[in-house]
């Protein structure tokens, strides 16, 4: 197989470590001994481009001597032998002039020789090795330049530090990779949006420390205008990613705009403003454009290469494929390449041309046969919301099925078109609160308009607007200083106040902001949130997620006008998780007809697998972003007929690949059918049909298994300072801690964590406390010191000690009295924190975190250990009495079926623990009772013999050694399974195993958010076992190292609502650990992956035996 091509940004670190290697003999000269070096650079920059570009040293002289390089494209290659090839050809992407360390950039291009060079070439790349500047022929200034350091001295210094070779490495991998692409011809939108991305990048890096004080005035318009704090690390960012943006797709709907009024004329962004057709841009544009913003931006070198990379356009190559889809083939790809962060943080996503059709046309369909109106969307009656218009795929969707029911009327005619103008200008509102996806919302509808024959008249404009679509439904916000943003915010006003809207569609965004008006868009799901803990037992929620907020938006307005249509697509997590009942309990108050087309695809609940284990990819999935989203997806539509009728819950399924053209064929009456769902208090208004719970319901739940209730694991409260990843902690400061002639001040300069007060804890007092007012004083104990499982399969050391609550969050007394060598705990919760928890067990032989388990993990002893009696006799010593920790029934099902008395040995006692943990891990199981075992304790049924319980035990103590045991043997067919794999060796000795891959972020200070990471995912090697699957993942530790063949059911394996794999990671990125990982911590890695393997090939047995077990069930509670 062909090595992995490096990325532009690895290519430059392994630059660095070449040219510092050369260095450090001593022994190299100014430029030739670099060569290597930088020749391996731009090839390695070249062959991340398509057509590929090769750097070859030293060309023939043409007659203007012999340059040190040159930079040709793959179309100039020669495709025979020698006297085939091309002779005398230019270098398409310009030759290359290099120079020692020593000679400024700017000197070397004043040459005489390199004037030479440019008069034969037309372009050419001068460096120094520590500087870049790309000259043109005619022009006196480079193109773009980029200085990594001001002197031979200072290279050096960078070279030796790797902090700086890596905050260099982004921004040289972009100037080469526009460099190299200086000359190629520019004829797709694809092509374009990565440059202007690319500069758009740069602006943003620049204006990360940019003191921005001239445009204050603009920021609180801005804040006013779309309800926005711009408050914290968040909203910063987004206020500075609202500027670039807005820049950049000004100037590049001026650009458009310009190019297709007057094409033959030159354009300037500078006069960009007045291309504009919409007021609100043109006054933004202006204001960030101006002279003297711009003296504090920055960023007018940008804007000029911006401009001239848009001069070199192919413009009818571009636009005919533009104008066809300009969100698949230009935003999408800019957006990804900007700041792919960004929008995964607001949840912006492509939605697949497929699924807005379908949207539109079953809104459409609803709107005549449940509403009673003949013409659909097309009736002037019906008033249409995106209240997230993102780049207006639903409104020019809607508005070509307007067009095409206005053409199926028999007194169509050329005036008709007057009425698609109304509609666009009266009817279709959209509401975005990004410039952005705002502005090509709006050339997307323009160009609908003209390629109807209806072109927008002058001072028409679609009515798409800039806001917030979450606030100010029936508040008066205040006035707004500037004319153009107050005009925009009473239109936006009037939709929300005054129009009847009869419907609302769209893909709202799924992930919560912190820069928003928290109090008041908090407060639209009140509602939702109403009773949750008295009624419903719900103490942790999970309704945060900004796409909740739309359904209340959508949910109300509707209720408010009597009738009407809500269509949205979002996380599917609604449809039956706990925490939504009472919004569901509202949606079925208030829509009397609800169908939901489930488009699964969720990694953490499926594996993104079929149920036949067949691929099962996110419905956004898209060429820029194959992996789509983590999430399942739903697409609801709710209808609200007027007629006081009983709601009606439909409910079907899409799998695989082709789901998204399966939506279309279902318009057909292809698709597969709709069961009826019937949701009630009994199963928390579940939108999911709920299989008859008579036989789930006739099971025990685990905590009716039990002799006592269920213990919670502990909770650490100082910010992991009595927890540690450091495989030798001796948790040194906890010592300190329990030292009392160690006063606070000395603690608080050692271990700061201990010593700060929040909330109830006052640190002082709590020290006090433990060191002197209790009545046995706390000292340090090595054997507290514990092995401690953090997250699945996570196992730090802790220093466990109920004497120092609340540092530790009182873990109970028996908790802890009963970790014994010979005691294991099975663990689960009481009720699903979320719809994607995956496995709800888990299996340890000590405590673990209170939050292992995303719905927090409960502790079930196998067995019970009471404290030592005081002995009766001076010869009697004390001894703990033990006991299974089984209830009377669970006793009594074990002596009817034969089994041994439970109490004889730690075997006995586990017997019925593992049994319940070899049905919780079988997929087959948690499917067909997804919505029990979410909703409650699991309920585990039980074998009518004793051959078929200890069957099942053996399978269950098989899982729980792989969950427990880190040295479980996984058998050596599996020994491939995440191998380390090094694949590339200067960035492997010059990272080591630093996790530097994207997997992991501190935000907050100590929050550890996950990252998107890296990964290749190709065809599974031969020798892999079969049942794991066709397909693995590389997981990228760093640019030299990855870890091989992760199948993807291994890599999607989930417990407890974390991935595994993905969540270790998260941990041990190097920003989070702050060191890199040993070379054991590194295979540590690879044997999680086989343990997961090895559960993921125990899946058939498994399923058989719960198969097995549920054909013969042992009566509970009867006496069978």
């Amino acid at each position: 197989m062909p090595p992995t091509p490096l990325t532009a940004e690895a290519a430059v670190l392994a630059y660095f470590a070449e040219v510092r290697a050369v260095q450090a003999t001593g022994a190299g000269v100014a430029e030739t001994s670099y060569y290597p070096a930088l020749f391996g650079l731009l090839n390695a920059v070249g062959a991340t481009l398509k057509p590929r570009v090769y750097a070859v040293n030293h060309l023939s002289n043409l007659g203007a001597g012999i340059p040190d390089g040159g930079l040709f494209d793959a179309s100039q290659l020669g495709r025979g032998a020698g006297e085939d090839a091309l002779r005398g050809q230019l270098p398409s992407r310009g030759a290359l002039e290099v120079k020692s360390p020593a000679e400024a950039v700017s000197d070397i291009a004043t040459g005489q020789q390199v004037g030479k060079y440019l008069e034969l070439y037309g372009l050419l790349l001068v460096t120094n090795l520590r500087g870049f500047a790309l000259y043109r022929r005619g022009q006196p200034t480079p193109l773009e330049s980029i200085e990594l350091a001001p002197d031979a001295a200072s290279f050096r210094a960078l070279l030796d530090n790797e902090q700086k070779r890596v905050a260099a490495a982004g921004s040289l991998a972009e100037f080469l990779t526009r460099a190299l692409q200086a000359n190629a011809p520019l004829s797709t939108p694809e092509g374009v949006a990565w440059f202007l991305a690319s500069y758009a990048r740069e602006a943003k890096h620049r204006l990360s420390a940019a003191p921005l004080s001239e445009l204050a005035p603009l920021r609180r318009a801005l804040s006013e205008a779309l309800d926005l704090s711009f408050s914290g690390e968040q909203g910063e960012r987004f206020f500075r990613a609202t500027l670039v943006q807005t820049l950049w797709y000004g100037l590049f709907s001026g650009w458009v705009l310009h190019t297709e009024r007057a094409p033959q004329e030159p354009f300037d962004w500078r006069t960009a403003a007045w291309e504009l057709h919409l007021p609100v841009m043109q006054r933004l544009f202006s204001e960030l454009a101006n002279p003297s913003a711009q003296r504090s931006l920055n960023l007018t070198g940008l804007l000029d290469r911006t401009a001239a990379t848009l001069a070199r356009v192919d413009t009818a190559a571009f636009f005919a494929r533009f104008q066809g889809d300009a969100v698949q083939y230009f935003y999408e790809p800019f957006l990804a390449a900007y700041d792919p962060e960004l929008r995964q943080q607001f949840g912006v996503w492509y939605t697949p041309r497929e699924v807005v059709e379908y949207m539109v046309e079953r809104v459409d369909r609803a709107l005549r046969e449940d509403l009673g109106l003949p013409l659909g969307l097309a009736d002037p009656s019906v008033y249409v919301l995106d209240p997230a218009t993102g780049t207006g795929s639903y409104l020019t969707a809607a508005l070509r099925r307007i067009l095409r029911t206005l053409r199926e009327q028999p007194d169509w005619d050329d005036a008709s078109l007057d009425d698609l103008r109304r509609a666009a200008t009266e009817r279709l509102f959209g509401f975005e609160i990004m410039p952005a996806p705002y502005v090509i919302a709006h050339l997307r509808m323009s160009q609908a308009l003209a390629q109807a024959g209806a072109p927008l008249r002058p001072g028409e404009r679609a009515a798409t607007y800039l806001t917030n679509a979450l606030t100010n439904w029936h508040d008066t916000p205040p006035r707004l200083p500037m004319p153009e943003l107050q005009a925009e915010q009473d239109a936006a006003q009037h939709v929300k106040q005054a129009q009847p809207i009869l419907v609302v569609l769209g893909n709202p965004p799924y992930s919560a902001f912190a820069g928003t008006s928290q109090a008041e868009e908090g407060g639209l799901i009140d509602a939702y949130k109403a009773g949750l803990v008295r009624d419903w037992g719900i103490r942790k929620f999970n309704l945060d997620d900004l796409y909740v907020r739309f359904f209340r938006v959508a949910e109300r307005k509707i209720a408010g006008g009597g009738r009407g249509i809500v269509c949205f697509i979002s996380p599917s997590s609604y449809l039956s998780d706990p925490s939504f009942v009472v919004m569901r309990r509202t949606l079925l108050e208030v829509f009397d007809r609800v169908s939901v087309d489930n488009l699964n695809g969720d990694s953490r609940e499926t594996g993104k697998r079929t149920p036949d284990g067949q691929p099962d990819p996110s419905i956004f999935s898209s060429p820029t972003n194959r992996a789509g989203i983590r999430s399942g997806t739903a697409i609801a539509l709710l209808v609200k007929t007027g007629q006081d009728n009983p709601p009606t819950v439909r409910y079907r399924e899409f799998w695989g690949a082709g789901k998204a053209a399966a939506l279309l064929e279902s318009l057909e009456g292809n698709g597969p059918a709709y069961a009826e769902a019937a949701p009630g208090p009994a199963n928390r208004y579940s939108l999911r049909p709920v299989p008859d719970s008579g036989e789930y319901g006739q099971w025990p739940k685990v905590v009716e298994l039990a002799g006592v209730p269920p213990f919670n694991g502990p909770i650490e409260r100082r910010g992991l300072a009595l927890i540690s990843m450091e495989p030798d902690e001796d948790f040194g400061r906890v010592r300190a801690y329990l030292d009392d002639t160690k006063t606070d001040v000395e603690i608080a300069e050692l271990e700061p964590r201990f010593m700060r007060s929040s909330g109830e804890f006052k640190a002082e007092k709590v020290r006090r406390s433990i060191l002197k007012e209790r009545k046995q004083k706390a000292t340090f104990d090595p054997s507290k010191i514990v092995r401690y499982p953090f997250k699945p399969f996570d196992v730090r050391r802790a220093y466990l000690s109920a004497d120092i609550a609340p540092l530790f969050s009182r873990p109970a007394p028996e908790l802890l009295q009963n970790h014994t060598p010979d005691n294991a705990y099975f663990i689960t919760r009481d009720m699903a924190d979320n719809a994607d928890e995956g496995v709800p067990f888990y299996f340890s032989s000590g405590p673990v975190d209170y939050h292992l388990l995303g719905g927090e993990a409960r502790h079930f002893p196998i067995l019970l250990t009471n404290p030592a009696p005081t002995p009766d006799t001076l010869f009697s010593p004390p001894q703990p009495q033990t006991r299974a920790n089984l209830s009377p029934l669970a006793r009594a099902y074990l002596s009817q079926i034969g089994a041994p008395d439970p109490d004889s040995s730690p075997e006995a006692a586990a017997l019925l623990w593992h049994h319940a943990l070899a049905v919780g891990f079988s997929g087959a199981y948690l499917r067909e009772n997804a919505g029990g075992v979410a909703a409650d304790w699991p309920r585990i049924p039980l074998p009518a013999s004793l051959e078929a319980l200890r069957d099942s035990a053996r399978l269950g103590a098989r899982v729980a050694a792989l969950l427990d045991d880190p040295a479980a043997d996984t058998g050596a067919e599996l020994g491939a399974v995440g191998r380390l794999r090094r694949v590339d060796a200067a960035q492997a000795e010059a990272q080591g195993y630093a996790v530097r891959a994207g997997w992991g972020t501190l935000q907050r200070g100590s929050v550890v958010m996950p990252g998107r990471g890296r990964t290749t995912e190709r065809a599974a090697p031969q020798g892999l076992p079969p049942e794991l699957g066709e397909r693995v993942l590389d997981v990228a530790l760093n640019d030299g190292w990855v870890w091989e063949n992760v199948p993807l059911g291994v890599w999607g394996y989930t417990v407890g609502g974390y991935q595994v794999l993905k969540k270790w990671l998260s941990y041990r990125e190097f920003a989070v650990l702050g060191r890199a990982l040993t070379l054991e911590e590194a295979r540590e890695f690879s044997r999680i992956a086989r343990r997961l393997a090895a559960l993921v090939r125990l899946g058939p047995a498994l399923d058989a035996n719960y198969a097995a077990v549920r054909g013969a069930v042992w009566g509970w509670g009867s006496g069978n």
